[in-house]
């Protein structure tokens, strides 16, 4: 797995864990949108994340895809960055 990888999901972790269930790509420190909604998708395709669409009246009103997805990470993904950690002697 990529270092880019298990950082976007530990983030989703932290998120998760903080009661922030979903995030968008910003949320999740994006600095290249569309390189970030790529590695999400492959994660999808994965299934260590999963993605809904976001509820937004900005969306509604601009009839705007930009930016309405929000993703979080799946028992799978964190299945994967456990599986990652080294084991305790």
């Amino acid at each position: 797995m990529k270092d880019e990888d298990k950082s976007l999901l530990k983030t989703l972790i932290i998120r998760a864990d903080r009661g922030e269930e979903w995030g968008r790509p910003m949320d999740l420190g994006a600095w290249d949108a569309s390189n970030h909604s790529a590695r999400l998708r492959q994660l999808i395709k994965k299934g260590l994340v999963e993605r809904q669409r976001r509820n937004s009246i900005c969306n509604v009103l601009m009839h705007s895809a930009r930016g309405s997805y929000e993703y979080r990470i799946t028992e799978a993904g964190r299945a994967a960055i456990a599986a990652l950690a080294p084991v305790a002697k």
